[in-house]
């Protein structure tokens, strides 16, 4: 079945897809005509990985629901009847949707491995206390997902967040706090909670 996981995630339900299926058998999923927006994509992954949210979308929300994206390219329902994120790795597609609260999500596969940019967004003297990738690809996870929450700031992600590291069990959560920038000043406070399934590993902040 290609809806593979739907579980709670704070205040959020979060619902994984596999992808399996063909492009073809993907756009049969689709409740609405999408010829037009798949023609403006080049690559196959990217068109099937498109196609399976909006697929996971009609699973989860109904067929007569739609997601647009603002001048951000931040993504929301057209019936504004909650909160929504997406995010895809390899072979899977991700929603994130509340009723309550905006979220942000990500999924990773546990094998990828983030060591080799790890300076790109851990601070130097954080460093050495990320003592393997699988501390490292949580943070990279935590950032994405607050990204995805929260857009841009003043700063960076890797100077302006600060998160305790952590060596994931198999779910948890944490407290992630933002500043506007790399001076410790003010700051907003986030939960993130993470969890492992399988060969993935997915984190929902709100």
């Amino acid at each position: 079945m290609p809806l593979s996981l739907q579980t709670k995630m704070g205040d959020a339900n979060v619902s994984v897809w596999s992808i399996t299926e063909t492009e073809e058998e993907l756009v049969n999923l689709v409740p609405y005509d999408c010829s037009h927006a798949l023609a403006s994509m080049s690559g196959e992954r990217r068109r099937k990985e498109w196609l399976a949210v909006r697929a996971l979308l009609a699973e989860v929300c109904g067929s007569d629901e739609r997601i647009c994206y603002d001048e951000w390219g931040k993504p929301f329902l057209v019936s504004g009847s909650g909160f929504i994120t997406v995010s895809h790795t390899d072979g899977y597609a991700l929603i994130a949707y509340s009723e309550e609260v905006e979220v942000g999500a990500d999924i990773e596969l546990i094998s990828r491995d983030v060591t080799r940019v790890a300076r790109k967004f851990v601070p130097e003297i954080e460093i050495e206390d990320y003592k393997c990738n699988s501390m490292l690809l949580l943070r990279w996870c935590v950032c994405e997902a607050l990204f995805k929450l929260v857009g841009d700031v003043e700063g960076t992600y890797k100077d302006n967040i600060r998160m305790k590291p952590l060596r994931p069990r198999s779910s948890g959560s944490m407290t992630v706090v933002l500043y506007d920038s790399a001076d410790d000043i003010g700051g907003c406070k986030y939960t993130a909670n993470y969890m492992k399934a399988g060969d993935l590993l997915i984190c929902c902040v709100q």
